[in-house]
């Protein structure tokens, strides 16, 4: 296997395991065994770091946390590392690499992560498609295409039928590009300078290109960690509706503190009681603006922290934890002083 550059050599804080998992409590995805810090490069190490190899290392760290909650079904980060060596392993089969895009067209899912941390792991960069009608780059100025892509069921079939336009054979992220065969650790030999996501967004007057490199999207993703204070006990719980960039980039703090990600259904957006009712126990939300004062109009909230809007994220405070006020008024959110602007990692 080729060796990773120097910058790759993980510091000593994301080798170690948690406390927990060194002494074989058992049930290490409940809740009473998280309230532990995740352990997150200390600044002057994140310089240099990539988002696959901090996940990597968060996977060996809590192999049996749940990483991802959709449709009922829990993933582990055992298994989202699993998912994302197979993936690696196949891209890099069909020649994809460092300096090369893969193009990803999916809606927030476990396989839109699974895909993401795949392409990153084959030591290729992410063209993340957002319109779901890119032909992997190639009318985009300043690309050159992308030779694959990876796309949800429901679009591969779309997708493909455009390859002879835009060159791009389309790989459908399906149970058996997940679940078939075995796959070592893939550590590609990338630099902080290296680009890891480009984000392509329509807009009315064209296309909207969006380009982090490694060492900006691993540094956004330790500074968002650090500020929020995430940690390995939280659960984040989303909303259909951001897109999948605003997915991607919200989602990925939260993976690489060791906490759980929660995809609830997009039927909770017009039930507010059950929105609540679904957020019980949740330490943080990405929620649409709309969502929010109906929500909070229900009285008490569990929450920590509360983001609306998307691709945007703001802050919005939740006045005395939720409690209604003096006048017996719950708190129907506001951006809080000073975070209306979040980190990179929300806000392009």
């Amino acid at each position: 296997m080729t060796q990773p550059p120097q910058q790759e050599a993980p510091p000593g804080g994301m080798t170690a395991c948690l406390a927990e998992q060194r002494t074989g409590l058992p049930g290490p995805s409940a809740k009473s065994r998280r309230a532990v810090a995740a352990p997150v490069p200390r600044r002057e190490a994140r310089s240099g770091r990539s988002i696959h190899r901090l996940f990597a290392e968060q996977a060996e760290a809590v192999p049996l946390f749940t990483a991802m909650v959709h449709a009922g079904k829990e993933l582990r980060y055992r298994e989202l590392n699993a998912q994302a060596n197979r993936i690696a392993r196949l891209l890099a089969d069909r020649g994809a690499g460092r300096g090369q895009f893969v193009a990803l067209s999916a809606e927030p899912s476990p396989e839109l992560l699974a895909g993401l941390l795949g392409i990153l792991k084959s030591g290729a960069a992410c063209l993340l498609d957002e319109s779901g009608t890119l032909t992997g780059g190639r009318s985009i100025p300043g690309f050159g295409g992308a030779a694959v892509g990876l796309a949800a069921p429901g679009r591969k079939e779309a997708l493909s039928r455009g390859r002879a336009a835009g060159g791009t054979s389309w790989l459908a992220l399906d149970d058996g590009l997940l679940t078939e065969g075995e796959a070592p650790e893939a550590v590609p030999a990338v630099s902080a300078d290296d680009e890891a996501l480009v984000v392509c967004r329509p807009t009315p007057l064209g296309t909207r290109v969006t380009r982090l490199t490694h060492g900006t999207l691993a540094e956004a993703c330790c500074r968002e960690i650090s500020a929020a204070g995430i940690t390995s006990s939280d659960s984040a719980a989303w909303l259909p509706g951001c897109g999948s960039a605003a997915f991607v980039r919200s989602a990925l703090p939260f993976l690489l503190a060791g906490a759980d990600v929660h995809l609830l259904g997009g039927e909770l957006a017009d039930n507010p009681s059950a929105l609540h009712r679904s957020l019980g126990g949740m330490s943080a939300a990405f929620l649409p603006e709309e969502a929010c004062a109906p929500l909070l109009a229900q009285g008490r909230l569990s929450l920590r922290l509360l983001y609306a809007g998307g691709p945007r994220w703001k802050r919005v405070e939740l006045p005395a934890a939720g409690r209604t006020d003096e006048a017996g008024q719950t708190g129907c959110g506001r951006p809080a002083s000073g975070t209306a602007a979040q980190p990179d990692v929300h806000a392009e």
